[in-house]
């Protein structure tokens, strides 16, 4: 026989030419690329399809071709085996969303990033003047502006808050006077208040924190710092020294300043009763 082709030898005589079938059979082969597996080839016979277990490793997807087939889930079926053919895996790391979200007074970025499978990754976390930060989420920690996600394994997302800053405020008095409390503690860009006591005889002023005092009440200005309010106290120089002088039953008739300068004169009726009531 050759190829299609039976010859028989001289004929002479009756005689039979016999035929037999037998089915063909094809290796299937297969290989993997790094990160996962599939199962061993196999022998196939003409015209029947096989499959295969594909395996990724964690944190990687599988692609898988050759053989006429299809991927479905773990298990690769090939088409129609009509001779020897390969099945190729390839495997490709997964990537995931990391997305970031911010609270008000400040700012994180970029709002998100995609990261391969088992990377960190790193955003920007920046307070508003006055504020202080703090962000969690997919595993990390914050140094400084910059915070650092643990390794990714899925997506997730990481969160800013701030927190506004506060500061002490601190009083001090001078001799003859007081001014309470002796310190506050107040939010960033938030005003306070102090009470400032002279004693009698003495007048008030103060100053430090931005403010101005208005009767007893100082008020500082929008407070952005540790500062402090001092109140001093001087002799009030308003006060007159008044001199009275009397007649001879004893009657005040005059009344001076201290450079004779007339302030006040009374007159009596009789039986001394004041002209003035």
């Amino acid at each position: 026989m050759s190829g299609t082709t039976f010859t028989v030898g001289p004929v002479i005589g009756h005689c039979a030419v016999s035929a037999s079938f037998n089915l063909q059979s094809y290796t299937v082969s297969t290989t993997a690329g790094a990160n996962g597996s599939i199962s061993a080839g196999k022998t196939v016979n003409h015209g029947q399809s096989t499959t295969f277990t594909v395996t990724p490793n964690t944190g990687y997807t599988a692609s898988v071709s050759g053989c006429g087939g299809s991927l479905s889930g773990t298990t690769y079926t090939t088409g129609v085996i009509t001779g020897a053919c390969t099945v190729s895996a390839t495997f490709t790391g997964n990537s995931y969303t990391v997305t970031a979200t911010a609270a008000p007074n400040g700012s994180i970025t970029p709002p998100s990033r995609l990261v391969p499978h088992g990377q960190t990754t790193t955003f920007i976390v920046t307070p508003n003047t006055g504020f202080t930060a703090a962000a969690n989420g997919c595993g990390g920690s914050l140094s400084g502006t910059t915070y650092t996600t643990g390794v990714i394994t899925g997506a997730c997302t990481v969160s800013a808050t701030f927190t506004a800053n506060t500061y002490t405020v601190t009083a001090t008095a001078g001799a003859n006077g007081s001014i309470t409390p002796p310190s506050r503690s107040v939010l960033h860009g938030q005003t306070t208040t102090f009470t400032v006591t002279p004693n009698a005889g003495f007048t008030a002023a103060a100053n430090g924190c931005g403010g101005s005092l208005s009767g007893t009440t100082y008020t500082t200005g929008v407070i952005t710092g540790a500062c402090t309010v001092q109140a001093s106290f001087a002799v009030d120089n308003t006060a007159q020294t008044i001199y009275l002088h009397t007649d001879a039953l004893g009657s005040v008739i005059l009344e001076t300043d201290a450079s004779g300068q007339v302030k006040k004169r009374t007159e009596y009726k009789p039986f001394g009763e004041s002209k003035d009531n």
